[in-house]
Formats: C-alpha cells, sequence, structure tokens
C-alpha cells in the first residue's frame, strides 16, 4: 500500500512539473514549492515499498531497478493525457478561424456565402473532433492505460488468407 501511495504522491510531483513546463516558466515563475519534496518522498516510497521483503538490501534494489523505467513511463502517460488538451485547444482554434473567414465572407459577399462557410468549417470541426475523441481515446485505454493496469495482450497470428485443415474424428 506504501508503494502505491508513494507513486501517488510521485505524480502530483509531476503534475507540478508539467504545470511549471507549460505555464510557469513562460511567466518565469518558479516551480510550486512542494514540487521537489512530492517527488522525492513519492520516490522514496515507491522504491522502498515496491517489492516488500524481509531483506532490505533485496527490497531497496529490485525497487532501484524499477523506479527509472516507471517514471519515466509515469511522466510520458501524463504527457500524452496532456496532448489530449492540445487536441481540444486546437479544435477551439480551428472553430474560431472558421468564424472569423464566415464573417469576412459575410461582410464581402453576402450572409449566405458567409453562413455556408461557417456551417461547413464547423461540420468539418466537428467530423475531426469525433475522429480525435475515438482514436486517441482507444489509443489511451487500449495502450497505457492498460499497461498499467497489468493486461497482458495475447493471441494468435491473424492471417485471413491461410489454409485450414480439418481433421476428421
Amino acid at each position: 500500500m506504501l508503494g502505491k501511495i508513494g507513486w501517488a504522491i510521485f505524480l502530483w510531483g509531476i503534475f507540478f512539473v508539467i504545470w511549471y513546463l507549460f505555464f510557469d516558466s513562460q511567466a518565469q515563475r518558479p516551480p510550486h514549492w512542494l514540487t521537489p519534496y512530492l517527488l522525492c518522498v513519492g520516490a522514496a516510497l515507491a522504491i522502498l515499498f515496491a517489492a516488500p521483503s524481509r531483506n532490505p538490501v533485496k527490497m531497496i534494489g529490485l525497487g532501484l531497478a524499477d523506479f527509472p523505467l516507471s517514471a519515466l513511463g509515469a511522466f510520458s502517460d501524463s504527457i500524452s493525457y496532456i496532448r489530449l488538451m492540445g487536441v481540444g485547444l486546437a479544435s477551439t482554434i480551428i472553430g474560431q478561424t472558421f468564424n472569423s473567414l464566415g464573417a469576412g465572407v459575410a461582410s464581402a459577399a453576402t450572409w449566405a456565402a458567409g453562413g455556408i462557410v461557417v456551417l461547413f468549417g464547423h461540420g468539418l470541426n466537428i467530423a475531426m473532433c469525433m475522429i480525435a475523441v475515438l482514436a486517441h481515446g482507444v489509443r489511451l485505454n487500449m495502450l497505457e492505460f492498460s499497461n498499467n493496469a497489468g493486461v497482458q495482450w495475447a493471441g494468435y497470428a491473424y492471417e485471413p488468407f491461410a489454409k485450414t485443415v480439418q481433421k476428421e474424428l
């Protein structure tokens, strides 16, 4: 349980690191004062209690061996979810762009022509958003969440044109 609590604390530290990278560094503000403490305490708990054992050397050794890749994976998963925020932000900008294009066409020509531009643009934007929701959602759920949940993907090779032979009993 303490190892999982350590990972939760470490993830809050990663959140503050990402917040700094996206927002505070642009405004030339220092990172949140809790960031190094959350990262250190979370890492210590995650390392110490990753593989509980009566042998402390084995326990710390296994924790140290497992921690770097797991920490890197947690950081990359967090960045991947932030990418979804970027997709939503891009959709907002595309909508605003079509609104201004439609207004420009309406002032230069007619309101009907501007309305067609706006309707076409927003229809295209909504279609792209539906594709993005499906593609990114399936990717995140199938790959990242299932890997963190310990799901093993196994099966057999897909061979649609292979010749199958049935044996009679």
